[in-house]
C-alpha cells in the first residue's frame, strides 16, 4: 500500500508542475508569435521601401532623360537658327528637327521634336521655327497698333458673337476676369484660371498667375480673356486635337473647319529682342554719333554730309531705315540752307542695317521684322 501511495503522490505531484508550467509556455508561444508579426511588418515595409525606391529612382532617371531630351531639342533649334538666319532653312527643316533620335539603350529610345504652327493648308504642323520679332511687342509697340487689334478684324471664332446672344460659360473664358489684373507684393496677379465647377476640362491649362509685362496680362488689362491670346488652342500645342474641332460640344468653341485657329498668340508677344550687332558680332555704329559718323570710311560722302547736316540743325535718327531716299532742307557749313540727300537707296539700305544703327542700347527690344 505504501508503495502505492508513493506513486499516486508522484503522479500528483506531477500533475500539478505541469499545470505550474503551462502559463509559461503558453507565454512563450504568444512571445514568439508577436516576434515573428513584427518581423513580417518589418520585412513588408523593407520590400515597400526597396521597391519604392527602385520606383523613384527609375521615374527620376526618366524625368532626367526627359529633361536631357527636350533640352537637346533647344540646342539643335539654336545652333540651326544661328547657323542658317541668312537663308531662312529655319522655317523648314524637318530633317533637323522632327523625331530626333538622342538615345537607344535596348530597352528605351528618346526622340525629340520642334514644330511650330503650320503655314499651308493641309499641313498639320510646321517642323521648323517662328521668328519671335515678326510678332508686336505688348512692352515696345506704340498704343495706337495694338489698338487696331480687335476681335472683329479677326473674326475669331471665339470673340464677341461667338456663343450667340448669351455670354460666354462662367469661368470657361474668364482667365482674366474684370480689367487689369491686381498685383500682389510679388509682382504677379492671381487669375481665375479654368472652366467652371462640373464643366468638362480637356486640354485646358491649369491654374496660374498673370505676370506684368507679359501678354495674357496686357490682355487682361483690355478687358479681353485667354480665348483671343490661344483661340481654339486650348492648350497651346499648336496642333488641331479633337475637342478643338467638334462645334463647340467640349471646350474650346471652334467652327468645326478643320483647321486651327490658334489665336492672337501668333500676332502677339512680350519677348521679342535682338543684340545690337553686326553679323559678324561687332556692335554696330551708331550714327547718332558725330565722332563716328565723321570716322565712317565705308559711308558715302553723299551720306556723311547728310548726316553732318542732321547733327547741326539738332536732329537725330530715329531708326537707320529714314535714311532711305531722304531728302530735306538742312544748314550748311557756312550758315546757309541746302536741300541734301541722303545717298542711300534700296540697293544699299541692307548693309547699312546690318553695321549701323541710331541708338547706344546693347539690345534693341520690339524690333518687328
Amino acid at each position: 500500500m505504501s508503495g502505492l501511495r508513493r506513486k499516486r503522490t508522484a503522479s500528483r505531484e506531477k500533475t500539478a508542475e505541469s499545470k505550474r508550467r503551462r502559463p509559461q509556455e503558453g507565454f512563450v508561444l504568444l512571445t514568439v508569435l508577436i516576434i515573428v508579426m513584427l518581423s513580417s511588418m518589418v520585412a513588408v515595409s523593407l520590400l515597400y521601401s526597396t521597391r519604392a525606391e527602385a520606383t523613384a529612382q527609375a521615374a527620376t532617371l526618366q524625368g532626367q532623360q526627359a529633361w536631357a531630351a527636350m533640352w537637346s531639342g533647344v540646342w539643335r533649334a539654336a545652333a540651326l537658327a544661328q547657323a542658317s538666319v541668312a537663308t531662312e532653312e529655319w522655317r523648314e527643316a524637318a530633317d533637323a528637327l522632327r523625331h530626333q533620335e538622342i538615345v537607344d539603350d535596348g530597352a528605351e529610345r528618346w526622340f525629340f521634336t520642334v514644330w511650330s504652327e503650320a503655314d499651308g493648308e493641309g499641313e498639320e504642323v510646321r517642323f521648323g521655327l517662328s521668328d519671335e520679332a515678326s510678332r508686336l511687342n505688348v512692352r515696345t509697340a506704340p498704343a495706337e497698333w495694338l489698338a487696331a487689334l480687335s476681335p472683329e478684324s479677326e473674326g475669331d471664332p471665339t470673340g464677341p458673337g461667338a456663343f450667340g446672344e448669351e455670354e460666354p460659360p462662367s469661368g470657361g473664358t474668364s482667365l482674366f476676369p474684370g480689367a487689369v489684373p491686381e498685383s500682389d507684393s510679388s509682382g504677379e496677379a492671381a487669375g481665375d484660371m479654368g472652366p467652371a465647377a462640373g464643366e468638362e476640362t480637356t486640354n485646358v491649362p491649369p491654374a496660374g498667375v498673370l505676370r506684368e509685362g507679359t501678354v495674357p496680362a496686357w490682355l487682361a488689362g483690355q478687358g479681353y480673356g485667354p480665348e483671343l491670346l490661344a483661340g481654339e488652342d486650348a492648350n497651346e500645342n499648336l496642333r488641331l486635337d479633337p475637342n478643338e474641332d467638334d462645334g463647340g460640344e467640349r471646350w474650346p468653341p471652334d467652327d468645326q473647319d478643320g483647321r486651327l485657329d490658334a489665336g492672337w498668340q501668333r500676332l502677339l508677344t512680350d519677348a521679342s529682342y535682338e543684340p545690337n550687332v553686326d553679323a559678324g558680332g561687332r556692335p554696330r555704329v551708331n550714327l547718332n554719333d558725330p565722332d563716328a559718323v565723321a570716322g565712317a570710311r565705308d559711308l558715302p560722302r553723299e551720306t556723311v554730309r547728310y548726316l553732318e547736316a542732321l547733327q547741326r540743325a539738332g536732329r537725330r535718327l530715329n531708326h537707320v531705315a529714314e535714311l532711305l531716299e531722304a531728302e530735306m532742307d538742312l544748314p550748311d557749313s557756312r550758315g546757309g540752307s541746302r536741300r541734301l540727300r541722303s545717298g542711300i537707296g534700296a540697293e544699299q539700305l541692307p548693309d547699312l542695317l546690318d553695321r549701323y544703327t541710331a541708338t547706344d542700347q546693347p539690345v534693341l527690344r520690339g524690333l518687328i521684322n
